[in-house]
C-alpha cells in the first residue's frame, strides 16, 4: 500500500536526527584519521610537527565533547597521549572512555591497562566499577588484570581475599581460571604446603580445567622426593574429569609410573586397559599408537 504524504513526512522527521548523528560520527572518524595520518608524517619542521600534534589532540577532544568519538578511537587517543608523555591527560581520557562505553570489556581493559601502567591512584575502585558494570560472562579479561595487579601491589591477605571472591563467581570461565591462578600463586607465595592446602580445598569444586591438575602435578614433581601416592591422586582426579577425551593424559600417567623412583611399572597394563575402555573415537587410535611407541622406547 502506498504510504501517505503525512506518514512519509513523519518518517523523515524521525529518521533525520539519527541519520545526522551517524553521519556526524563518520565525519569525525574521518577527520581524526586524516589528522593522525598527517601527524605521523615525518618532518624536520618542528613548528609544523607541533601544529599537527595539537590539531590531532584538539580533534580527539572535540569529537569526545560532542559524544561522537567512536570506541576504537579512544585507544588511539590514549596511544598518542602516552607516546607524548602526557600522563595526566592519558589518565583522564582512560576514565572518560569507560564512562562513554561503560559496558564494553575492550574499552575497560584498554583503559585499565593504561591506568596500571601510569600507576594511577584509585585503580582498585576502577576494577570494582568495571566488574559491577560489565556482563559477568564477559568479565574474565578484567579478572586477569585485577589478580595480576593484586599479586604485585597488594598484601598476600588482600590477594587471597580477591582470589576467594573469584572462586565464588557463578561464571564458569572465571571460576575455572581463578582456580588455576590461585593454585599457582599459592605455591609461589607460600610454598608447597600452602599449594597443597589450596588444591585439597578445591579438588571437589567443579568446574575444572586440565591445567588446574597439571599445575598440581608439576608442583608434586618438583618436591624432593616426589610422593607417588599424591601424584597418582592428581592423575586419578584429572582422569575422572578428562579421561574420556585426552589420550595424552593417560600416557603421562603411564610415563610417571615408569620413570618415577616410587613408580610401579606393573600398573601400566591396568592403566592401558582402563584407557582403552575410557577413550572414544580417534583418541583410542592415538593412544594405541603412542603407547606402542612408548613400549618400544621410541617415545
Amino acid at each position: 500500500r502506498t504510504a501517505s504524504p503525512h506518514s512519509l513526512q513523519l518518517l523523515s522527521v524521525s529518521v533525520s536526527p539519527v541519520a545526522c548523528l551517524c553521519a556526524a560520527g563518520v565525519m569525525w572518524t574521518c577527520y581524526v584519521s586524516f589528522c593522525q595520518e598527517r601527524f605521523l608524517r615525518k618532518t624536520n619542521n618542528q613548528d609544523l610537527k607541533d601544529k599537527r600534534q595539537e590539531r590531532l589532540l584538539s580533534v580527539f577532544q572535540r569529537a569526545h565533547d560532542a559524544s561522537l568519538l567512536e570506541e576504537p578511537l579512544y585507544k588511539k587517543w590514549l596511544q598518542v597521549l602516552q607516546s607524548l608523555g602526557r600522563t595526566q591527560a592519558a589518565e583522564e581520557v582512560a576514565l572518560a572512555a569507560t564512562r562513554s562505553f561503560s559496558r564494553s570489556v575492550e574499552t575497560w581493559c584498554a583503559s585499565l591497562s593504561v591506568l596500571l601502567e601510569l600507576g594511577a591512584a584509585g585503580i582498585g575502585a576502577a576494577f570494582e566499577e568495571a566488574l559491577s558494570l560489565l556482563n559477568p560472562k564477559e568479565s574474565l579479561p578484567v579478572w586477569r588484570l585485577r589478580v595480576a595487579w593484586s599479586e604485585s601491589h597488594q598484601s598476600a591477605e588482600e590477594t587471597a581475599a580477591l582470589y576467594q571472591k573469584g572462586l565464588l563467581s557463578p561464571v564458569a570461565s572465571v571460576s575455572v581460571e581463578v582456580k588455576e591462578r590461585f593454585l599457582d600463586w599459592s605455591y609461589r607465595s607460600g610454598g608447597y604446603k600452602q599449594a597443597r592446602r589450596a588444591f585439597v580445598s578445591l579438588h571437589e569444586s567443579r568446574p575444572f580445567s586440565k591445567e588446574f591438575f597439571s599445575t598440581m602435578i608439576r608442583i608434586e614433581r618438583e618436591q624432593e622426593p616426589p610422593r607417588m601416592e599424591r601424584l597418582r591422586d592428581c592423575y586419578e582426579r584429572a582422569l575422572r574429569e578428562f579421561g574420556s577425551g585426552d589420550a595424552e593424559l593417560w600416557l603421562e600417567y603411564i610415563r610417571e609410573e615408569l620413570q618415577q623412583p616410587q613408580g610401579r611399572p606393573e600398573n601400566c597394563g591396568k592403566l592401558h586397559w582402563r584407557a582403552l575402555r575410557s577413550l572414544e573415537g580417534e583418541d583410542v587410535d592415538r593412544f594405541i599408537t603412542q603407547y606402542t611407541l612408548l613400549q618400544t622406547g621410541h617415545l
